[in-house]
């Protein structure tokens, strides 16, 4: 312990309802250092079923480089073994289907997964998948100005299907929902809904 103090070479955990590119920024930054800190965030999130709350801690600092040269983007075979259980696995593979199916662009990150569609010529990212987690990008949905009424008719369907928490679909940028709560037809309404915020986008991008 003391000579981990003397030399800085400890790690830093702090707790925090919901991540944002500030903070991720912040332990990027001081993670990637080299004074030997490693500063990682555990976001605390609450799922409610019909008699059941459950509380899902979600590790953040993986997508911190752990060598000047940083780390390769993982295989899309790599996201879907790192699902914690064959139903998060099961609904990760069709969201994937449903969303190539589409010709619209998966791109394997770090991390995860980004689901991409173009708009206007640039590829935007519509939502996240990682690790049994399926996450909203509604914050880069708005940073790239999608139609306003489109953008809360996403939020609006998605904030009524089942499994995902209502408040924070509504409210927050980068609200999560577990693979693992979710069904088929979760899945096929949730593609649906980001299809048509996409084909919504597009027509206003394009006038």
């Amino acid at each position: 312990m003391r000579n981990n103090l003397q030399s800085g070479s400890f790690r830093l955990f702090i707790v925090v309802d919901e991540m944002n590119e500030h903070l991720k920024k912040i332990i990027a930054y001081i993670s990637g250092s080299g004074t030997g800190l490693r500063l990682q965030a555990l976001e605390l999130h609450t799922y409610k079923t019909d008699h059941l709350e459950i509380l899902a801690p979600q590790t953040h600092g993986e997508f911190v480089p752990t060598s000047p040269s940083g780390s390769a983007a993982i295989t899309i075979d790599q996201a879907l073994a790192n699902c914690p259980d064959d139903q998060a696995r099961k609904m990760f593979q069709l969201l994937l289907d449903r969303w190539k199916g589409f010709d619209y662009e998966i791109e394997p990150g770090k991390v995860g997964i980004a689901f991409k569609a173009d708009v206007g010529g640039s590829l935007r990212s519509i939502f996240w998948a990682s690790k049994g987690d399926l996450q909203a990008a509604f914050s880069e949905i708005e940073k790239y100005q999608a139609p306003a009424d489109a953008l809360k008719a996403f939020r609006s369907t998605l904030s009524e299907i089942k499994g995902f928490d209502r408040a924070k679909f509504l409210g927050k940028q980068q609200p999560i929902v577990k693979f693992a709560l979710l069904t088929e037809d979760a899945i096929e309404k949730f593609v649906k809904a980001a299809q048509a915020l996409v084909l919504s986008w597009r027509t206003a991008d394009s006038v």
